[in-house]
């Protein structure tokens, strides 16, 4: 009986530990912004012609290279959306250079 006690006490500190330690919601949200903006910093570079390679991986997230060399990480909203943007890219700029494009 004393065992059964215990035992069921530990696991009520391990539920409220896990509880207590999960990230609050204000702070997805917060996350979420940002990665939001990343996002529509990423159209918008492509849209002015500084992007010169995306890679876009399974995870949702992209890697965007720029014409200056740099580079960073995004999250993608959904799977395979950065090829409509390009495809949208290219049809309201014809001209427009080369922007190489991988999946990993």
């Amino acid at each position: 009986m004393v065992f059964m006690v215990s035992f069921v006490i530990l696991i009520m500190i391990i539920i409220g530990v896990n509880f207590i330690t999960q990230e609050k919601p204000e702070n997805r949200e917060n996350n979420h912004i940002t990665l939001n903006d990343r996002w529509n910093e990423t159209i918008s570079l492509i849209y002015l012609g500084e992007v010169t390679s995306i890679t876009q991986f399974h995870n949702h997230s992209i890697y965007v290279q720029l014409i200056d060399g740099s580079g960073y990480y995004s999250s993608i909203p959904q799977l395979d959306i950065i090829f409509d943007i390009i495809e949208d890219y290219y049809q309201k700029n014809p001209e427009a250079p080369f922007i190489e494009i991988s999946l990993e």
